[in-house]
């Protein structure tokens, strides 16, 4: 390796000639030209050599900044095969069970999973050694997988305020005590969710993605893996401090697809988690903003204006060329407004206007879009657009909301062929007051969704298909005030609550199987925001 010395050794042997030539200039010394010009070239040779060396010196040390992630890498892959070959050899008992020893190899499976598998065997390439949780040597990842599995354990995603940091991102693995704060991004009591803003936010390919504020770069597009390493900036569409409009996050064919509004233009982007790999597919809309992003099959569905066929349901498969008109619900330039669009299966449900009766149920799949049925007959609305009114799929079908002159507004089940009403909770013809859009969610054949009734309370409830329904209560026994919407994952729904007489709102999760909520997170002192998001 070359040695600094050496390089300072050369430094003042050219400081030495600098002074003889400062003399020669004021006389002091006297000698021929010829003894100038080889002092001179002396110099110019001695500055080459310092360069040189100086050159030498800098590749040496970066060389062995690479040994050392090299080695940092190697020591985190050894550590995790470790860890995941005792994880097996503690699970090989006389006394364990099948189902122990087949959840001991998938947890050590997630550890091996977790090295990347872009460099295999050969953990370090050039200056990037990545894991699919952890980072060494990058500001980015490199390593994002094929998969759903980037971390080795599944996190809950919410924004909280400790009181200190002002609102960000934390995530928890469902566990009490295991709740963390990502990072404080904007560095003081503002927070990067301004005031406790709901951000735009959706899970792709085991990241969240969201947007968030940030004094320096305003609004624009950030993403987490659940750690504080792997959570930071996406890319600065708007550059600077100004911020980008940015809507519709939507996972897709294992990417996220997102819109970018620039004055009357909107344009359709892709992003696998890098900056590198956020790009431009191109623009999809001009005037009205496209809505209502929904994936069933191999199709991205949304609604969208043209001049030739109003508002209209529409999807594409990723690419500009493979975008196309669904069916022209009410033909011509009349335009039929698509609501509610959830996705079952490969198909699409929403409530839509034809060109005859009110707003009803209508469902969309690779053979156009149709009518399902009638509920509130002649030219009154079956899916009026109000606050209360949600869809929701479950079980190759939906759960939603509709009203009849003899129930009023109740819950209904389709699955594409007909209607079937489940509820009828204010009986007779007085609407039940339920949660609107967010506040259900389903896991099997269960649906939970929240709705105020005769006492008065705004409660979480839970149904099967079959019209049986239950109210939620916590663990202890005690009612609950529904504050969040519903988030189902695993074998759990989420949502966020406070118990009766409580000042603070909580984390749960809901057994679907008896009922009952378990709280996981906040407390009196970690006031929560009413969404989360879990990414698996």
């Amino acid at each position: 390796m070359v040695s600094n010395l050496t390089v300072t050794a050369l430094q003042r042997a050219q400081q030495t000639l600098d002074r003889a030539l400062t003399r020669l200039g004021t006389g002091q010394i006297e000698t021929s030209s010829t003894v100038n010009r080889n002092i001179t070239q002396t110099k110019a040779d001695l500055t080459r050599a310092i360069a040189a060396q100086q050159a030498k010196v800098d590749s040496a040390s970066q060389q062995q900044a690479k040994f050392t992630v090299q080695a940092n890498a190697y020591g985190e892959a050894q550590a995790r095969y470790l860890t995941g070959a005792n994880i097996i050899q503690s699970s090989i008992r006389d006394d364990s069970s099948v189902r122990e020893r087949l959840s001991a190899v998938s947890d050590a499976q997630k550890l091996y999973d977790s090295i990347d598998p872009l460099y295999g065997n050969n953990l370090y390439q050039g200056a990037q050694v990545a894991f699919r949780d952890q980072e060494y040597g990058l500001s980015a990842p490199t390593g994002i997988g094929q998969d759903d599995e980037v971390s080795p354990y599944d996190r809950v995603f919410f924004a909280a305020n400790d009181g200190v940091g002002g609102f960000e991102l934390w995530s928890t693995l469902g566990t009490p005590g295991s709740e963390i704060a990502v990072g404080d991004i904007e560095v003081g009591p503002a927070g990067q969710f301004s005031g406790g803003v709901q951000p735009k936010w959706a899970a792709a390919n085991g990241l969240l993605y969201y947007t968030a504020t940030t004094a320096a770069n305003g609004t624009e597009l950030w993403r987490s893996d659940g750690t504080k390493e792997g959570t930071f900036l996406l890319s600065d569409l708007t550059p600077g401090a100004g911020s980008s409009t940015i809507s519709n996050l939507t996972q897709f064919k294992g990417s996220l697809y997102f819109t970018l509004c620039e004055g009357s233009n909107h344009y359709l982007y892709k992003s696998n988690g890098r900056a590198s790999d956020t790009v431009r597919i191109g623009q999809i809309a001009t005037g009205a903003a496209p809505k209502s992003f929904t994936v069933a099959g191999d199709s991205l569905y949304y609604v969208s204006q043209t001049p030739s066929n109003g508002v209209e349901l529409r999807r594409t498969d990723g690419t500009l060329s493979g975008s196309d008109l669904v069916t022209d619900i009410r033909t011509g330039p009349g335009s039929s407004f698509p609501e509610y669009l959830k996705a079952s299966g490969d198909k699409v449900f929403f409530s839509a206007i034809g060109d005859t009766g009110g707003r009803e149920l209508y469902v969309a799949d690779t053979n156009g879009a149709r009518r399902v049925a009638d509920i509130n007959p002649g030219n009154f609305d079956g899916l009026p657009i109000t606050p209360v009114m949600f869809m929701q799929a479950v079980d190759g079908g939906v759960v939603f909301t509709a009203q009849d002159p003899s129930a009023g507004v109740e819950l209904y089940y389709s699955n594409g062929t007909g209607v079937t009403r489940l509820t009828d909770l204010n009986p007779g013809p007085t609407d039940t007051p339920f949660g609107g859009l967010s506040r259900v969610a389903a896991l099997g054949n269960k649906v939970a969704f929240a709705a105020t009734t005769a006492d008065g309370f705004y409660t979480p409830y839970l149904t099967d298909l079959a019209g049986n329904v239950q109210r939620i209560f916590s663990d202890d026994g005690d009612a609950l005030t529904f504050s969040s919407k519903f988030t189902a994952a695993g074998d759990y729904v989420y949502f966020i609550a406070a118990e009766a007489g409580s000042a603070g709102s909580r984390l749960y999760r809901v057994d679907t199987a008896t009922a009952t909520a378990t709280a996981i997170a906040g407390t009196q002192d970690l006031p929560l925001t009413n969404q989360i998001v879990i990414c698996r």
